[in-house]
């Protein structure tokens, strides 16, 4: 089971209609088989790679801690926003585990172990506390957040291409373009319609 609680299969967009996305096993198996003797890496490259990964890692994460901190809120939510939240926490839950499974490969460290230390970690999310006033105001937040990581994402391209590994280039740029204008648009339709 999966730290997040539930299983990868559809997100629901606001109009009601299934949008299919990879299932958990889906984004894994772009990464399948790849083991760190695939990988041009050398000592000096994972050294310069690792805070760059485990901040990709962490970011995808934090959406756990966020959708805790917004249950703990004590704001109103409606299904319609529940059921976006849901959906929103299935994508990050996506993207972590593939991060995961690269820096479990690229580190030496196992899935349970990167678990834990993404539990423990918890985010100060009193700085941007005035965004949190209402539903359509966290959507705008969300869809900046994945804005500005689509942004990070497309500069780590390079970073992931210089692994030597085409399925790991393919597996970032598929979460890069997961991670696009789509989705965003979608997230400010949601923040509309809530």
């Amino acid at each position: 089971m999966n730290p997040f609680g539930f299983d990868l299969r559809t997100i629901h967009s606001s109009s009601e209609k299934t949008m299919s996305y990879p299932t958990q096993s889906d984004e894994i198996a772009l990464l399948d088989g790849i083991t760190r003797k695939d990988l041009e890496v050398t000592d000096k490259l994972l050294e310069q790679s690792r805070d760059i990964i485990w901040s990709d890692l962490s970011s995808e994460y934090d959406a756990e801690h966020f959708s805790d901190f917004l249950s703990q809120s004590g704001l109103p939510f409606t299904p319609e926003f529940e059921a976006f939240k849901t959906g929103w926490r299935r994508d990050e839950l996506n993207h972590y585990l593939g991060f995961r499974q690269i820096y479990s490969i690229l580190y030496d460290k196992s899935p349970n172990s990167i678990d834990q230390a993404m539990a423990a970690h918890q985010p100060n999310f009193a700085p941007i506390q005035e965004f949190l006033e209402d539903e359509f105001r966290i959507c705008v937040l969300i869809a900046y957040d994945e804005l500005a990581t689509t942004r990070t994402y497309a500069q780590d391209i390079a970073l992931y291409k210089s692994f030597g590994s085409m399925p790991l280039a393919n597996w970032i740029k598929f979460v890069t373009k997961d991670r696009g204008l789509n989705k965003i648009r979608n997230y400010i339709t949601c923040g509309l319609a809530v």
